[in-house]
């Protein structure tokens, strides 16, 4: 009877422990030979831009430079990721002297993309984004269960650059330390 106690209890502690965040998970591998790619939104032609990377303040950067002169609605940078449930949030840095719109957007295990849009205010300055994984239904969703609700483990991360609202509609904005924070 005593075994089978310690049996229990030993399988019950290693189902918690496996479930359990174990700390900050970098998203992707920023620099040349890295997970991030560029997306340029060829569901609304005209975007064009490129992803670069280059070291700031020691730490990896991606360089997305963005021009909607001939049109389009947004460009993106994207990544592969396995965040598991549990996680609170997504967090980054970014800086830019040309946009004052960017969202986040996640693809869960359903197939489900969520989009939460973000104001960049601090023109030419870092800031600090969060998006949090509370559990609550995503401002915009799309594909998979289309429900709003995230599906662990989510999948993928995009940093979204929207067609700013002021002129002009080109420019570049500087990403890095992309996080998942339990």
């Amino acid at each position: 009877m005593k075994t089978k106690i310690i049996i229990l209890f030993t399988a019950l502690v290693s189902l918690v422990c496996a479930q359990a965040p174990r700390g900050e998970i970098e998203l992707g591998t920023l620099g040349r030979g890295g997970s991030w790619k560029f997306n340029a939104g060829p569901e609304f032609p005209g975007a064009e831009g490129v992803l670069d990377f280059q070291v700031v303040a020691g730490r990896a950067a991606g360089v997305v430079t963005f021009d909607f002169t001939k049109g389009g609605n947004y460009v993106a940078a994207f990544t592969g990721v396995n965040v598991p449930e549990g996680y609170s949030e997504i967090r980054f840095r970014a800086k830019s002297d040309g946009t004052d719109r960017m969202a986040v957007r996640l693809r869960d295990s359903s197939g489900q993309y969520h989009q939460f849009g973000i104001s960049y205010s601090n023109k030419g300055d870092w800031q600090d984004f969060r998006v949090p994984l509370d559990g609550k239904k995503s401002p915009l969703y799309f594909h998979g269960a289309k429900d709003g609700r995230i599906y662990f483990p989510i999948t993928q991360v995009w940093i979204l650059i929207n067609r700013p609202t002021k002129e002009p509609k080109y420019g570049e904005v500087v990403f890095s330390e992309v996080k998942a924070l339990p």
